[in-house]
């Protein structure tokens, strides 16, 4: 690990230059364990950590599932294994075309990061890294959610009667904006106890049939202000494909010695099953 931080202090100290003439740029390929994008954080589980992530190297491709009421195996009427083809093609097949794309951003560095030999930059830089990467991926997440169908709830039981509607085999999460987090905060019933029951640390509710809950800020899941929410099944409802390709890079022409630390990611997030969740509107 030491090693492999030192390639990236080396890498960003000699902004960019090659060790072989000293004058040409390089990219530098971020290995997964230094950009630990999908270690949980001790502040809990984020969108990240609860959907389907796939590796895949090439710049896009298809995947192939079954749903999930198919996903398991079949008996099969003789021991001819032609039977299992025509058993399998029974199910619902679900095929999903993908391609990835390229995110980037700026890692602001000041010069006495770059060049004080005693400041901890590998550090700093995986963290920053990891950080943006998470973040990126939760915004990314957050877009294919707002996919599921639609359901607009009024009071806490129309809220417990769509959750209940799911199905309870599937690990299912409710994700808040936190505008409806604060609302349904506030909630009391006749006898003037908070509705709502959330232990923030575990990310689970004592009243919501649900196995994670999730608050996230409004713009994740709309804009400013959106009384919404995603519940049901984030594994099956949205993929990540992750290309392992995380790069850094020295671009020219900005205020730090005329040059700017551009970090670049590439995945893409698609919706899968579309039976498995609801995207909900607070009226």
């Amino acid at each position: 690990m030491a090693k492999k931080f030192s390639l990236v202090e080396k890498y960003v100290r000699s902004r960019g230059m090659s060790s072989d003439d000293g004058k040409s740029k390089t990219d530098l390929i971020l290995s997964q364990d230094i950009t630990s994008i999908y270690d949980v954080p001790e502040e809990g589980k984020e969108l990240v950590d609860l959907v389907n992530v796939i590796e895949h190297t090439g710049t896009g491709g298809t995947y192939e599932t079954v749903g999930f009421y198919d996903e398991h195996l079949s008996e099969l009427e003789s021991e001819d294994f032609r039977d299992s083809k025509s058993v399998e093609l029974r199910k619902k097949q679900i095929k999903t075309k993908f391609e990835h794309k390229t995110f980037s951003g700026r890692i602001p560095l000041s010069s006495e990061q770059v060049d004080d030999g005693e400041y901890n930059i590998s550090d700093f830089l995986s963290n920053k890294i990891t950080r943006l990467c998470r973040k990126t991926r939760n915004i990314e997440i957050g877009k294919i959610l707002k996919e599921a169908p639609e359901k607009n709830v009024s009071n806490f039981d129309e809220l417990k009667d769509t959750i209940n509607d799911l199905n309870p085999e599937r690990h299912n999460t409710i994700v808040l904006s936190q505008s409806l987090f604060k609302f349904l905060d506030k909630e009391k019933s006749s006898d003037g106890n908070y509705i709502l029951k959330i232990n923030k640390k575990e990310r689970f509710s004592e009243n919501l049939y649900v196995d994670d809950v999730i608050v996230v800020s409004d713009e994740v899941l709309g804009v400013k202000g959106d009384k919404v929410a995603f519940v049901g099944d984030l594994y099956n409802f949205a993929t990540l494909f992750e290309r392992n390709k995380n790069s850094l890079r020295w671009v020219s022409e900005s205020v730090i010695y005329g040059m700017s630390l551009m970090l670049y990611t590439r995945f893409v997030v698609k919706k899968i099953e579309t039976d498995c969740a609801f995207f909900i509107k607070w009226n």
